[in-house]
């Protein structure tokens, strides 16, 4: 018989949205889309990996994610 490991407090998956300088709408609709997949938050794991974006409206509306449960994962420099 095979043993599973037991839970972990880590999600079961992680969607991963990696974006410079995204049209903004298009990142809402995306972001949207995950949360109102039916899954359950506890499971999975949202994040936007942002490559050094440089408009200020994206940034600006990234760091209003960071309150809303979404992780912002942000480079320093772009890397492409």
């Amino acid at each position: 018989t095979m043993t599973l490991p037991a839970p972990s407090p880590a999600p079961f998956w992680s969607v991963m949205i990696p974006v410079h300088n995204p049209p903004l709408n298009l990142l809402r609709e995306t972001i949207a889309s995950v949360r109102n997949a039916g899954v359950d938050p506890a499971t999975v794991q949202l994040a936007v990996v942002d490559d050094a974006s440089t408009d200020p409206a994206v940034q600006d509306w990234l760091h209003q994610l960071s309150d809303q449960g979404v992780e912002v994962l942000r480079a320093p420099a772009r890397r492409g």
